[in-house]
């Protein structure tokens, strides 16, 4: 194994791609993956894996990179006349993945605070649904996800996250948004615009089946693909659309859609954390499941607080009246 290979190997960590650093090193791509895997060969282990945006290190690779470092770092020290060389830092890369709903806020609210934890981390947000979020995970495309639905996966480990309130929602100048409240059956009543595809399972999904679980069909105007669709039949009038609410808590608060209250009928789900059993976590990624961690103490706390809140307003209202309050309402 030669210095010039721990260079090369060291590149590839700091770029996260062989292209940039063969553009670096000014080597050939094939050059560089060929010396890259006689080097592997010799180590006896996979140091890093190819992913479509670039390589992963592996566990092994990382392990690698913290004994290698101070070699080059000597090396470097010798030609600078016993002078250190100046730090090179090695690019930290997040890659987050988010269902449609946690893409809205949760995850850019949580991405924006991480410059000021990790400054010069690189930073990617995608947005799918959750089947196509755990394929992702398995093939190292991504570090972390938020979904909707347990992965399937014996590969990917899970956390619950939040509660997943869901909406239903018209145009806030449609004839239901008039209504203070419905019953199930004028729902059922309505075409309703579903969030529909071949991963199924996610919280919408479930919140129709339980919906449904009397054996009521419901009258489906259309399915699609997320909530961006949803929307915008939504606005063609083509029915009750059906999302989780933080899609349309925008629109909501500027006046453009209305949430419909149903009599007896609360559809909330659970969001929860996936990520790879197989592949540690980075430093910037344990980072981030931190701070998912922590909102969802908040949520936690959140829900207890209004727990506590509604057993007291409710205990308040049983009580009878005393003193001149009851002389009044006597």
């Amino acid at each position: 194994m030669t210095l010039q290979q721990l260079a090369m190997f060291a590149a590839v960590t700091r770029h996260r791609s062989l292209t940039r650093a063969s553009e670096e090193l000014g080597k050939s791509e094939p050059t560089l993956s060929r010396y890259l895997k006689t080097m592997q060969e010799q180590h006896g282990s996979q140091l890093f894996r190819r992913v479509s945006k670039g390589v992963v290190l592996t566990a092994e690779g990382q392990a690698f990179l913290r004994r290698v470092m101070p070699i080059l770092d000597q090396v470097a020290e010798l030609e600078n006349g016993g002078r250190p060389p100046a730090p090179q830092a090695i690019s930290q890369v997040l890659r987050v993945g988010g269902t449609f709903g946690s893409s809205m806020t949760l995850l850019p609210k949580l991405l924006a605070r991480m410059p000021q934890r990790c400054p010069g981390a690189e930073l990617s947000l995608s947005t799918s649904t959750s089947g196509q979020l755990e394929r992702q995970l398995s093939l190292g495309q991504l570090d972390i996800a938020v979904s909707e639905r347990l992965p399937l996966s014996p590969d990917l480990a899970s956390e619950a996250l939040r509660p997943e309130k869901i909406a239903l929602f018209v145009l806030a100048n449609h004839p239901l948004a008039k209504r203070g409240s419905l019953s199930v059956i004028d729902l059922l009543n309505q075409p309703l615009v579903l969030r529909g595809g071949a991963d199924g399972g996610d919280v919408t999904d479930r919140a129709i089946k339980r919906l449904c679980a009397g054996g009521a069909a419901p009258r489906v105007a259309m399915y699609c693909d997320g909530p961006l669709s949803i929307k915008a039949a939504v606005r063609q009038k083509m029915g009750v659309g059906v999302v989780l609410a933080d899609a349309i808590r925008s629109e909501v608060a500027s006046g453009e859609f209305k949430i419909l209250k149903v009599a007896g009928l609360d559809l909330v789900g659970q969001s929860c954390i996936v990520y790879s059993k197989k592949r540690p976590l980075s430093q910037i990624a344990q980072e981030f499941l931190e701070m998912l961690r922590g909102e969802r103490a908040k949520f936690a706390a959140k829900a207890r607080s209004n727990r506590s809140s509604a057993s007291l307003g409710s205990n308040r209202s049983n009580r009878k009246p005393t003193g001149s309050l009851a002389a009044l309402t006597g």
